[in-house]
């Protein structure tokens, strides 16, 4: 409400477990609009998100309904350096695939110091991964992500499974069965302009083969735009409309660095490599 306030209480929970309250008194009475600082306390939690709710209460409050406020943090306990964080469904993994949002997170808000190696378990995994929330973070560092077994390691969805984004390099996506189905225009991984230093291989890439119901299925798509160093080696393609397509901007403005090495295509509908505006691509 808008009363002053000369005296109160605050009740301060943290993960849903009520803390000790908190008196708390004002040099002197604060005012609508007025502000006051206090520390409520020090506590060591655990690395991972937590929720901090703090509720105030004040004798004869004629608006209660504006007294809580709920923060929630991501708590770091030390930086990312040269990690491994395993997703998956068994007792060892990190975090489970529904919970790449929060690996995102932990990535964004803890200091970001070496490499990184995100694992993945053997499993089907149905949802999409986006480098270009967590470009920033990782600056200049490298990114893997990978499996132990490709063949039991799937992902899957109806569009842009893996999307590399403008800001992002040095990425390195190995081992993994990548599978486009149900829609038009998927594209297993898309690479954005202005990406470099992108390595794709020893990956399966699988697209519809038989009854040509997908149309527009790009396995490696890259959108007309300049990309730099990328290397795509040792994948299979099979199915879908085209294995990969990679578009610079102009003939004066190109992709470059592009190296195709020792893949295998079948099944592709219109274009197994399709490039255009590409400076002296490697083949």
């Amino acid at each position: 409400g808008q009363q002053t306030i000369s005296s109160a209480t605050i009740t301060l929970w943290i993960d849903r477990v009520k803390q000790a309250s908190i008196n708390y008194t004002p040099a002197k009475p604060l005012s609508f609009m007025q502000r006051d600082t206090l520390t409520l306390g020090s506590f060591r939690l655990a690395d991972g998100l937590h929720q901090l709710v703090a509720c105030l209460q004040i004798a004869n409050d004629n608006n209660p309904f504006n007294d809580t406020l709920t923060a929630i943090r991501y708590v770091c306990d030390k930086p990312i350096k040269d990690d491994t964080l395993v997703v998956g469904s068994s007792a060892l993994a990190d975090y489970h695939f529904a919970d790449m949002k929060l690996l995102y997170k932990k990535i964004n808000e803890c200091e970001v110091e070496g490499d990184l190696t995100i694992f993945f378990e053997k499993g089907f995994y149905e949802g999409k991964i986006d480098f270009s929330i967590i470009a920033a973070a990782m600056k200049k560092h490298h990114l893997t992500l990978t499996s132990a077994d490709k063949k039991q390691t799937v992902i899957a969805d109806s569009n842009n499974i893996i999307k590399v984004g403008s800001n992002n390099s040095h990425i390195h996506i190995n081992n993994l069965t990548i599978q486009s189905y149900k829609a038009t225009y998927t594209y297993g991984i898309r690479i954005e302009e202005g990406c470099s230093d992108i390595e794709i291989t020893n990956n399966r890439f699988l697209g519809d083969t038989f009854n040509r119901t997908q149309t527009n299925i790009y396995h490696i798509y890259n959108p007309n735009g300049i990309v730099e160093r990328i290397r795509i080696a040792n994948n299979s393609f099979d199915g879908g409309d085209y294995g990969l397509r990679i578009v610079g901007r102009a003939s004066k403005r190109c992709s470059y660095g592009i190296i195709i090495d020792s893949n295998i295509f079948t099944n592709n509908y219109l274009y197994s490599i399709y490039l255009s505006f590409v400076q002296t691509p490697s083949i």
